[in-house]
């Protein structure tokens, strides 16, 4: 019997990603659920962004990098939010995250608008310049969003130590004293 009281995000999480389970073992230690399900979200808000920037790219007059700009960040603010909600599955408060996120968006902004806009001054299409750039980010978005971003912090300890010691690379260990 299943619980009612299941969130509907985590019911979207898991008809999302419910394939990997069926996956050949070695295979699935390789394409985790939340690696399957930031795919299929990041394929949708990639459909999005080029779908925007299309539109603005032919219906209006809005120089490249500015309609590169307002598609891309539509795109990320609906991908914090699906992967936050549906992937991840956070329930932690959405500020520091959201204040993280932004950390990435500048890195993958400027690689997205230099590369877009790189690449159709040497005469792609912007639509494959931007599937090109596309690439370069998505690597270090779904390891920033992972292992920084929405990456469960653990819970303050009896003497109120809310400093947690294992937070990732990002940033060096606590000095014991």
């Amino acid at each position: 019997m299943q619980e009612k009281n299941v969130r509907w995000p985590d019911r979207a999480g898991n008809l999302l990603t419910a394939w990997v389970d069926r996956l050949p073992p070695g295979l699935r230690r390789i394409v985790s659920r939340e690696l399957a399900g930031f795919a299929i979200l990041g394929a949708f808000t990639f459909t999005v962004d080029l779908g925007l920037l299309t539109a603005l790219r032919y219906g209006t007059s809005l120089p490249l990098p500015v309609a590169v700009s307002i598609a891309y960040l539509t795109a990320f603010a609906l991908n914090f939010v699906l992967n936050r909600t549906v992937n991840f599955r956070s329930h932690a408060p959405a500020g520091p995250q959201a204040l993280r996120y932004a950390v990435v968006l500048v890195g993958d902004y400027a690689i997205t608008v230099g590369a877009s806009t790189g690449l159709t001054m040497l005469g792609l299409p912007f639509p494959v310049a931007r599937v090109i750039a596309s690439m370069f980010v998505a690597a270090f978005t779904y390891s920033a969003s992972r292992w920084w971003v929405f990456r469960e912090r653990p819970e303050p300890t009896a003497e109120g130590d809310e400093t947690p010691r294992d937070v990732g690379i990002l940033v060096s260990p606590a000095v014991e004293p």
